[in-house]
């Protein structure tokens, strides 16, 4: 909480990171909730999806939420909504929609990582998205990465996001890009700066998939 304020102080936001879809084998309830895990997060170990439509899930998402809240952050970076890409299940899809209207409920913004699957659906349904989040950040619009191999997207990869993130901003969400790019392609890295800058997007072009 005292470093949140020293960061306020210097005019900075300040986001809590939680991953409402999976569940990391480190983390100090895991093995209460070890039985909600639906198969293994390819990619990463020691991770696993996760039922999100458990109520018991739901309300330790909730409760997690809320201690980030006291804590004096802004607003919420929600990962993992892609278990619903995994998983389209109308349990899964309600268990979101039921973590992120509360989320919502705590008076601070809600930016969810990818989630393209869940959102569109959301969106399709409601016909717009403020009961559950302000922005979205999307991870290789452009860039495409296979373990530490970076690559430029495939271009059909890439319109489909495009189409996407422009659909999603006409709801008046924010809209962030990742990008996972070698310092040395300077073609691409000045393609996705280009194009963010033309539509005011907020991005970040990194050759560390660890973000460091």
């Amino acid at each position: 909480k005292a470093d949140i304020k020293k960061l306020h102080e210097k005019g900075k936001k300040v986001y809590g990171y939680i991953s409402i879809g999976s569940l990391e084998d480190y983390r100090d309830y895991y093995n209460k909730y070890k039985k909600l895990a639906l198969s293994a997060y390819d990619g990463w170990e020691g991770e696993y999806w996760v039922n999100v439509g458990d109520a018991s899930w739901q309300k330790l998402m909730l409760k997690k939420s809320e201690e980030f809240k006291k804590k004096g952050i802004d607003g919420f970076f929600v990962d993992n909504a892609d278990v619903y890409y995994h998983y389209p299940e109308k349990k899964i899809y309600n268990g979101l929609v039921k973590i992120l209207k509360g989320m919502k409920k705590l008076k601070t913004e809600v930016i969810i990582n990818g989630g393209d699957v869940f959102v569109s659906r959301y969106l399709k349904k409601n016909k717009k998205l403020t009961a559950v989040l302000d922005g979205i950040n999307q991870e290789n619009v452009f860039t495409k990465r296979d373990g530490d191999n970076l690559f430029k997207a495939d271009d059909e990869d890439r319109d489909y996001f495009l189409e996407y993130l422009n659909k999603v901003e006409k709801t008046g969400a924010k809209i962030f890009l990742t990008e996972y790019a070698s310092n040395e392609n300077k073609d691409l890295r000045k393609e996705i700066e280009d194009y963010c800058s033309e539509k005011g997007w907020k991005y970040y072009i990194t050759d560390d998939i660890l973000l460091r």
